[in-house]
């Protein structure tokens, strides 16, 4: 276990020291990482050294704790993880270790109190169990593209069929357990979408069964009739795109601001 170091108090503007993160979901590979709290706007950023310290230390990452719906200790959900608590942004667990437990009550409270005094949170919104904010503020995702609704949904490993409440917003498709549940069971990023399909010859049984196609796996959805399969297919298709579309627009901007001033 890497030691941390801080020298914080809950009153300073920033919060530092070193702490352990699972970088890929699922893998139970931690990193050791430094991480800078920045209290004012919300900000968590993780590092490969510290940056006051180390002219070669990279930015790997950051958490905008305006979309923060929990954090705490992972005893209860992962007890194997000494030491270890978690973050959840928009349905997203993220783990980290601190290097003991007054340390990890630390950061704890040190999220917690950046996200009640972060000017970032009058901006936040959480609703119909949705992790979500005013989507014209983050992608210019028009509300006409958002969805929500029942559908039945195929499970990983048992691949049995459960129904669960939908909900695509500017952030990807999130499903829940009841439309009363404000955690989603996962969210599936607009950025890791590839299309939305109709499934073919596979669920023979099954009527209006479609695809939510990713890289790393294919989720089977059905729909209530045909005509919500075709409403759901436009709806996840239309918000993929529009993704993809602004990101080539953000890159162009990038790439355009950063001639201008090097003429």
């Amino acid at each position: 276990m890497t030691e941390v170091n801080m020298t914080n108090s809950h009153e300073a503007k920033s919060f530092t020291g070193i702490l352990l993160i699972e970088e890929v979901e699922g893998s139970e590979k931690f990193t050791s990482r430094f991480f800078r709290l920045n209290k004012e706007i919300g900000q968590l950023e993780y590092f490969t050294d510290d940056p006051v310290k180390s002219a070669d230390s990279l930015l790997i990452g950051s958490f905008n704790l305006q979309f923060l719906s929990l954090v705490e200790d992972a005893s209860v959900i992962r007890p194997k993880l000494t030491h270890g608590f978690y973050i959840m942004l928009c349905g997203q667990k993220h783990f980290l270790v601190a290097s003991n437990d007054e340390e990890r009550s630390n950061w704890i409270k040190a999220i917690v109190d950046s996200f009640k005094t972060s000017d970032a949170q009058l901006r936040y919104r959480f609703s119909s169990g949705n992790c979500n904010v005013d989507s014209s503020t983050i992608l210019g995702f028009d509300d006409s593209l958002s969805k929500t609704g029942y559908c039945v949904k195929q499970g990983l490993k048992r691949k049995n069929w459960k129904r669960r409440f939908f909900v695509l917003d500017s952030y990807g498709l999130a499903y829940y357990i009841s439309d009363e549940e404000t955690s989603p069971i996962k969210l599936i990023k607009l950025a890791d979408i590839c299309q939305a399909r109709i499934s073919v010859g596979i669920h023979l049984h099954r009527a209006h069964v479609f695809e939510v196609v990713t890289p790393q796996r294919v989720f089977y959805i059905q729909a209530d009739s045909a005509f919500e399969r075709e409403s759901w297919i436009n709806a996840i298709n239309r918000g993929a795109g529009f993704f993809r579309r602004s990101q080539v627009k953000s890159i162009r901007s990038t790439a355009s601001q950063a001639c201008i001033a090097s003429q």
